[in-house]
């Protein structure tokens, strides 16, 4: 953001914006105001989502429900390395690529993988990890709604 690559933050796992000013704003409150002012559905309770669904499937679905509320199409997803082919996989199964611009970017903190990453035991735990529930959300993404 301070690079001007986008005007807010939004942090899904949380509920919660941070505006170009820094200020924190939980969705709810952004959520009810868009309502008010637009018209918009009332914000969808998690507890209607498939029971097998995994965390970063939670909260892509609720990023897509906060750029709706907060009238966003474009989005940089930002995630460690590892994580950004399921991010991927998900987002496009979440997003309806007509109407958002998806992005996706893998931070510079953190652990970088390298390029014999099956040589060290902590990069093969997180690709086998990544891959375990990658597989998971083939398999559960067919029963489950958005």
């Amino acid at each position: 953001m301070n690079h001007g690559y986008g005007r807010v933050v939004l942090i899904p796992a949380y509920g919660k914006t941070i505006d170009q000013k820094g200020k924190t704003h939980l969705i709810k409150a952004v959520q009810a105001a868009a309502e008010n002012k637009e018209g918009l559905p009332p914000y969808k309770d998690d507890s209607l989502l498939c029971r097998w669904i995994e965390d970063t499937h939670i909260e892509l679905i609720k990023c897509k429900r906060m750029m709706e509320a907060l009238g966003l199409q474009s989005v940089i997803f930002v995630s460690s390395p590892y994580h950004m082919r399921r991010i991927q996989i998900i987002a496009h199964h979440v997003f309806d690529s007509r109407s958002s611009d998806l992005h996706f970017t893998a931070t510079p903190y953190g652990p970088q993988p390298s390029l014999m990453w099956w040589a060290d035991r902590d990069q093969r735990w997180w690709v086998f990890n990544e891959w375990l529930k990658l597989i998971w959300f083939i398999i559960y993404a067919q029963f489950c709604i958005n």
